[in-house]
């Protein structure tokens, strides 16, 4: 049986733009993987930054930012932990096209330590 077990995408196509990200219970290990890529291709692609959402208190959220370079921004909103992580743009100029990524765990890159 094949199955999604995690998503990834980018919300907008300015260069400042929300990443999300959902991974099934069952799956878990590929989130920060997928979001390292995302956060490749979104730096090739023209993107300068790239800020998430979790809600207040998912400690598992966080640690995947956290893992994929992501640090705690000072902005809250209602529940919600904000966090960002600068790019190094390829082309600058470029105006970004949105990306979209499904992971499957055998396509899952690794992450020199």
């Amino acid at each position: 049986m094949k199955a999604v077990v995690a998503a990834c995408d980018i919300k907008s196509n300015a260069l400042n733009a929300e990443i999300g990200y959902w991974s099934s219970q069952a799956h878990r290990g590929v989130m920060t993987n997928a979001l390292v890529a995302m956060c490749d291709m979104a730096a090739g692609a023209g993107f300068v930054a790239l800020f998430a959402r979790t809600k207040t208190g998912n400690v598992r959220s966080e640690a995947v930012l956290k893992r994929a370079g992501f640090q705690r921004s000072h902005g809250r909103t209602d529940d919600r932990e904000c966090f960002i992580r600068t790019l190094k743009a390829e082309e600058p100029n470029k105006s970004p096209e949105p990306t979209t990524m499904a992971v499957t765990p055998r396509a899952t890159p690794r992450i020199p330590k």
